[in-house]
């Protein structure tokens, strides 16, 4: 399986994010990939505030059904970020067309991180299914929960062979060791896809990349050197954003690899860390208490 990821955004503006989503799929396309996975909250910015609430849509609203038509003219799976609304209540989700343009999964983040997160959304309450990309079964995890190690697990037992985790995250500790990590632990791929750039203060350090099940890059792009998440004292700086901006957009990066479960290399690594199967389920009745 072929898959691409993004590398980007940072405009709070729904129409300029949608607009680079279809140019990067249409790109990503061209190129044979099969998938492209956007950052978390791609569709309306992540450190917004109330917008948040004010960009929020519906599943079925008008940013949905535009890339529903992008993914099927450019027969190709799409997995992006938005802020979702459902009745009374807000869900940071994410979400997957297959190439024909079909709702495939509409995930809800069941682990929110932080008082930010928890002011604007209500978690989800179930975990994400599984589904099938060219032989490949893929799982979607959303930022904290891949640090959560239980839920890269659990999708592990599930059966994934691959994690897609659309994030917004400053710290280049997950980037270059946890999510090498989980792979490895798991034997499974996974997929890092982080916004890059400056956002109302905060700096989203990219990153990204695409880990094979022995815990090594298959690629990665740009980290932002330097990067760190700011002090409210440092947010208050008029020239904080002067010594953090400059031209982001050398960061963003559009990268293509393949997802390649039966390269032998790896084959031998899991036969040799059969971490599942050593496993003795009766030490472990404190994990559910």
């Amino acid at each position: 399986m072929k898959l691409a990821f993004f590398q980007g955004g940072f405009s709070s503006s729904v129409s300029i994010n949608l607009s680079l989503l279809a140019t990067q799929a249409r790109n990503a396309s061209l190129a044979n990939a099969d998938i492209i996975v956007f950052p978390e909250l791609f569709l309306t910015g992540y450190y917004i505030a109330d917008k948040l609430v004010e960009n929020a849509e519906t599943l079925q609203g008008s940013s949905s059904q535009f890339v529903s038509r992008v993914a099927l003219e450019n027969n190709i799976w799409i997995v992006y970020g938005y802020s979702e609304k459902c009745e009374d209540k807000y869900y940071n989700s994410a979400i997957v067309f297959n190439k024909r343009g079909e709702l495939v999964l509409n995930y809800r983040k069941s682990h929110l991180y932080g008082d930010y997160e928890r002011k604007y959304f209500t978690p989800g309450d179930d975990l994400p299914t599984l589904f099938d990309v060219e032989g490949v079964k893929v799982a979607l995890l959303i930022c904290w929960e891949i640090e959560v190690l239980e839920m890269a697990r659990v999708v592990g037992l599930m059966g994934a062979d691959l994690i897609l985790v659309p994030t917004a995250n400053t710290s280049s500790f997950v980037c270059d060791v946890t999510v090498r990590s989980r792979a490895f632990e798991n034997q499974l791929f996974v997929c890092y896809v982080n916004k890059v750039g400056y956002e109302n203060g905060m700096v989203f350090c990219g990153g990204s990349s695409l880990v094979a099940s022995d815990g090594n890059f298959v690629t990665k792009a740009p980290l932002i050197p330097g990067h760190f998440a700011p002090s409210e004292s440092e947010k208050k700086q008029e020239h904080h954003s002067e010594t953090t901006t400059e031209n982001p957009e050398k960061y963003f990066s559009l990268e293509i690899a393949e997802v390649n479960r039966k390269d032998p290399k790896l084959l031998e690594t899991s036969k040799k860390n059969p971490f599942f199967e050593d496993r003795r389920l009766t030490l472990y009745k404190a994990l559910v208490t």
